[in-house]
C-alpha cells in the first residue's frame, strides 16, 4: 500500500512540475540607451530570485519563468537600473518588454572643505581597504550557471609580414575566433574552483574545442595585487592594502540606487608607469564594497602582448537573505597590434543561477569614535567631511571576529594573506 502511494505522490509531483514549467512563457526585448543604442551584455535579472541572463551583443535578451507576476531588474555599468513589473501568462506565450536605461547623474554634496584636506574619495576608498579582508573571504562556497562569449577580430592585415614574407590572400579582416560556452561553476574556499563543461560552439560549430573558461579569466580585486596575464608582474589593485601610494583618487559624485548610496570614484596612476589602472570604482556607502568597476590598463602600465586592456564588472546581492554580493557580469575588452596585424577582441562573462553559502553569521561592526564635546554656548559649525585619519580610526578589528568566526570554518584563517602589494613579484601568495 505504501508503494502505491508513494507511486501517487511522485506522479502528483511530476504532474505539477510539467504544469508549472512545461508551459511556461517567454519574455522577450531590447536593452537600450536614452538615444536607442544597444546596451551590449547587459544585466537582466528576476528580482529576489537566482535567475537571471544577459542581452547579446545587440543587446536582446530572453528569460523563460513559469506563469505569475515578476519583477525585472535591468543593470548596466554606469546607468540608473531600472525595475519593470511584469506578468507571464504561461503556455508558451511571448511578452515583449523593451527597456531603456538612462545614464546615472552623480551629484557631489556640499560640505566643508579645508585647506589640509584632499578629494573626500580617499576616505571613502580607505574605508574599502579596510573592509577588503573581509569581502575577499565572505563567501565560503557558491555554485552559478556561466555564460562566457569570446571574439576576436582582426581589422588591420599586412600585405607582407616584416616586409618579407606575403602574407596569406585567405587571411582577411573580420572575425577569426568565436566561441560560446555554458558552464556550471562551483568554488569553496580556499580557492577550489570546478567547472563543468555544459554546451560548447566555436564559429557556428557545436563540436569544436572552446577555450572559454570562467575559472580562469575572473579579476578580483579585492586581492592586493591582480594577474592580467598579460604581463609577468601583478597590477596594484585600487583598493590594495597600499594602494595609496600608487593612485590619485577624484570622487565624481553620489547617487542613490534602491536605497543605497552609491559613490564614484576616478582612479588614476601617481606615475606614468605605475603597476595600477585608470578608470572608475564605484562603491556602496557604508558597507564598502565594491558596487560596479570600469578600469583599463595601457602599456604605460607595462603590459606586454596587447596595447590596451579594458575591465568592466557589475556586483549584485546574492539571492537569499545573507549580506554577500557576488558577480553577475565581466567584461574584458583587448586591443592589440604586431608584426603589422591589428586586431581586438572581447571576453564576456555571465554569471546566474548562484546559490551562496557565507562564510559568517554576521557583518561586524565598525569602530564607534566619540565625537568632542562641543560647548553649549558654542555656535554650531559647519558641517565636515571625513579625512583617511578619521577613517582608520574607525577600523573594524577583523582579527578578533575572524578568531570567534574560526571554530566555524573548514578552513584556516591563517592562510589568508595580509601583506600589502609590492609591484615587480611575478605573483602574490595566493589563498590556501
Amino acid at each position: 500500500m505504501r508503494s502505491y502511494l508513494l507511486f501517487a505522490l511522485v506522479l502528483c509531483k511530476a504532474v505539477l512540475f510539467t504544469t508549472l514549467y512545461g508551459y511556461a512563457g517567454i519574455i522577450r526585448g531590447r536593452v537600450t540607451d536614452a538615444q536607442g543604442t544597444a546596451l551590449a551584455y547587459a544585466n537582466v535579472a528576476v528580482r529576489t530570485t537566482a535567475t537571471s541572463t544577459a542581452a547579446n551583443e545587440q543587446g536582446d535578451y530572453q528569460l523563460k519563468l513559469p506563469p505569475g507576476r515578476y519583477e525585472l531588474v535591468f543593470q548596466y555599468v554606469g546607468y540608473k537600473p531600472r525595475i519593470e513589473a511584469v506578468q507571464v501568462a504561461g503556455g508558451d506565450t511571448l511578452t515583449v518588454l523593451n527597456v531603456s536605461l538612462q545614464t546615472e547623474t552623480y551629484k557631489v554634496g556640499e560640505v566643508l572643505v579645508r585647506s589640509t584636506d584632499r578629494d573626500p574619495a580617499y576616505a571613502l576608498v580607505q574605508h574599502a581597504i579596510q573592509w577588503r579582508r573581509y569581502h575577499r573571504s565572505e563567501i565560503a562556497a557558491f555554485s552559478a550557471r556561466t555564460y562566457i562569449k569570446a571574439i576576436i577580430r582582426l581589422t588591420d592585415v599586412p600585405g607582407k609580414i616584416l616586409g618579407l614574407i606575403k602574407t596569406d590572400p585567405s587571411l582577411k579582416p573580420g572575425v577569426i575566433y568565436l566561441s560560446e560556452s555554458v558552464s556550471e561553476l562551483s568554488f569553496r574556499q580556499p580557492g577550489q574552483i570546478r567547472e563543468r563543461m555544459i554546451s560548447s560552439r566555436v564559429s557556428g560549430s557545436s563540436k569544436g574545442f572552446s577555450f572559454n573558461r570562467a575559472s580562469g579569466r575572473s579579476f578580483n580585486f579585492y586581492d592586493n595585487l591582480i594577474q592580467s596575464g598579460f604581463s609577468e608582474r601583478g597590477f596594484v589593485s585600487p583598493i590594495a592594502q597600499n594602494a595609496m601610494l600608487f593612485y590619485r583618487y577624484e570622487l565624481v559624485g553620489t547617487s542613490t540606487q534602491d536605497g543605497r548610496q552609491i559613490h564614484k570614484i576616478r582612479v588614476t596612476p601617481r606615475r606614468r608607469n605605475d603597476p595600477a589602472f585608470t578608470g572608475f570604482i564605484y562603491l556602496v556607502d557604508g558597507t564598502w564594497r565594491i558596487h560596479s568597476l570600469e578600469l583599463s590598463l595601457s602599456k604605460n602600465s607595462g603590459i606586454e602582448y596587447v596595447e590596451s586592456i579594458r575591465i568592466a564588472q557589475q556586483f549584485a546581492p546574492a539571492p537569499g537573505p545573507s549580506d554577500v554580493w557576488v558577480m553577475q557580469s565581466q567584461k574584458v575588452n583587448l586591443v592589440g597590434e604586431g608584426l603589422g596585424f591589428k586586431g581586438n577582441g572581447s571576453f564576456n562573462a555571465i554569471l546566474s543561477n548562484y546559490r551562496v553559502t557565507p562564510t559568517y553569521p554576521n557583518r561586524p561592526d565598525e569602530k564607534v569614535v566619540a565625537a568632542a564635546p562641543v560647548a553649549p554656548e558654542a555656535t554650531p559649525a559647519p558641517v565636515g567631511r571625513e579625512t583617511v585619519a578619521d577613517v582608520k580610526k574607525q577600523r573594524p578589528d577583523l582579527g578578533a571576529f575572524l578568531a570567534r568566526c574560526a571554530s566555524k570554518l573548514s578552513w584556516p584563517i591563517s592562510s589568508w594573506s595580509s601583506k600589502p602589494a609590492r609591484p615587480g613579484l611575478s605573483h602574490w601568495p595566493k589563498v590556501k
